[in-house]
């Protein structure tokens, strides 16, 4: 395959370096011994070997190129992976490493375990290796519970490049400071890239408060969390995150040893606070919200306390609140009424109120409120709640958005407080109303007529198949479509068409005839004529 003269002229070269070698001793009046022979024969096979292994390189790189898929088409895929998925690049073919290094997205998440216990940690594990003085077999160092990866992140960092980072943090507070200190000193160089910072599910709150008090800022962090734990991200000075979009706290933002000195903490570019009452602390969110004087949304969570109510400054609260838009409490407990009538205000865009299942200490329309900030043109929708995926009897889902785009909803709603809602939101106001069958007897009794409603949808369970167990229900003069539907995940529920043309006529629509009439997974049993006659155009 390789011609001879190529070959010759091959040995040729390695000639003329054994001579040369031969002449530069002469000029010295030496000769070339056994020992200067074999390093020239050394030099001479390296370089061979090195231009032999740079033509390979060159030959694999054009067949990784060949092979390779467009760089537009990597990052695509890249962005559609979940940001804790691990790829591990090792004992792979030299394709696939080559790729995987040269793609900084894949190393842009990096995952800190910091389990090694400090110098000072007084807990069972630690106890017993100083009362028993254990040391390792190989160094002689005292034996540490736990481990870190922090050496392992220092160089993993520069493979992710200019990609933006992710910092997903294992640790606890018993944690050794020192790999901390570490962490923040690996990623002072790149604090221009951190967007994401989540300290974990153990509410390390201590060692969270260490590692920020080594930035004076960081500039383009979006997201700072403590996992799924309740526990409220602590400062032990002040700091400027000027892209800090949301925030989860639990209580006072400020540490028991905040420097104050270094001006109070303000967070203007946050728009999302999550706060976790976790216990009745007066001060804790008016302190939450002074921090980030921006915010548009909140979500509230709690806890059940033996209290009646949280001894809050509710002015101040008013005051703080004045510019939020969304709120969203996900526990309302009997000791949360006082707050939540306070940020109920009519500038809100968006109010949603959870129950817990069975409130034993639910007054009845405690919360039917908030529905008083619904103006005109009300798309109402009353349905029984579901627990795990079925119907519970005996509470609701009630949610009503009005022409501008209001939004008001009550969840787990006990049925028999369903009566408040009229107090606060006037038929008259409503245009399209969805309702479960079951509910319209017991909904909407006391009301003789409904003038506004031009569009309704029945919701109807298999066991809800029949018009005459509903009793009486209000005139509907100006009607012009129903709907009636059934849940996708059971049978397909059937009405009886006789019963359903009796019902269109006890609405009383003024002219006598719907627009529309339509089903959603809803069979009709019987003579369809009959129903017919009541729809224009049939």
């Amino acid at each position: 395959m390789v011609p001879e003269s190529l070959l010759d002229s091959l040995a040729q070269a390695v000639q003329r370096i054994f001579e040369h070698a031969h002449r530069d001793a002469r000029t010295r009046n030496e000769t070339l011994d056994d020992d200067e022979c074999l390093r020239v024969a050394a030099v001479a096979r390296a370089h061979c070997d090195c231009a032999i292994a740079a033509e390979l390189h060159q030959r694999n790189a054009e067949r990784m190129l060949r092979f390779r898929l467009p760089g537009e088409l990597w990052v695509e895929i890249w962005s559609h992976l979940p940001m804790r998925n691990i790829v591990t690049v090792t004992h792979v073919c030299h394709m696939w490493r080559s790729l995987g290094l040269a793609s900084p997205s894949l190393w842009s998440t990096l995952e800190v375990v910091n389990s090694r216990h400090h110098e000072e940690c007084e807990c069972e594990a630690c106890a017993a290796i100083q009362l028993w003085d254990m040391t390792c077999k190989g160094c002689r160092r005292p034996v540490v519970p736990g481990r870190a990866n922090t050496e392992l992140v220092r160089l993993l960092v520069p493979r992710s490049k200019s990609v933006a980072l992710s910092c997903l943090v294992d640790t606890e507070d018993n944690s050794d400071r020192h790999e901390v200190a570490k962490l923040a000193g690996i990623l002072a160089d790149h604090r221009q890239r951190l967007v994401h910072l989540d300290w974990g599910r153990h509410g390390a709150i201590e060692s969270l408060a260490e590692f920020l008090q080594h930035f004076d800022a960081l500039p383009v962090l979006r997201s700072l969390t403590m996992g799924d734990s309740y526990a409220d991200v602590e400062f032990s000075r002040n700091i400027r995150l000027p892209s800090l979009q949301q925030l989860s706290l639990c209580g006072s933002p400020y540490s028991t040893e905040y420097d104050w000195t270094s001006g109070r903490l303000v967070l203007p570019s946050v728009n999302r606070l999550e706060y976790r009452m976790i216990s009745p602390d007066p001060e804790g969110l008016i302190s939450a919200l002074e921090v980030v004087p921006n915010a548009r949304i909140l979500d509230l969570r709690a806890q059940p306390y033996d209290a009646e109510a949280i001894g809050l400054d509710y002015g101040r609260v008013t005051e703080l609140t004045s510019a939020l838009t969304h709120v969203h409490v996900h526990d309302a407990y009997p000791s949360m009424h006082h707050i939540i009538r306070t940020l109920c205000t009519q500038q809100l865009r968006a109010f949603t109120i959870e129950i817990p299942w069975r409130d034993d200490h639910y007054l009845p329309g405690k919360f039917c409120y908030i529905f008083s900030g619904l103006q005109q043109g009300v798309r109402l929708s009353i349905r029984r709640a579901r627990y795990n995926g079925s119907p519970e009897d005996g509470w609701l889902e009630l949610n009503g958005t009005d022409s501008e785009d209001n939004y008001r909803r009550i969840g787990r709603c006990p049925q028999d407080a369903v009566h408040m809602l009229w107090t606060y939101l006037s038929p008259s106001s409503l245009s399209t109303l969805l309702i479960d069958v079951v509910l319209l007897a017991d909904v909407l009794a006391g009301h003789t007529e409904l003038p506004t409603i031009h569009e309704m949808t029945l919701h109807i369970d298999d066991a809800d198949s029949v018009f005459f167990e509903i009793g009486s229900i209000p005139r509907f003069p100006d009607l012009r479509v129903l709907r009636l539907t059934g849940h996708v995940s059971v049978a397909t529920p059937s009405v009886s068409a006789l019963d359903l043309a009796s019902f269109v006529v006890d609405m009383q629509i003024d002219s006598g005839v719907l627009d529309e009439l339509v089903f959603e997974n809803v069979a009709v049993e019987g003579e369809i004529a009959g129903v017919a006659v009541l729809v224009r155009g049939l």
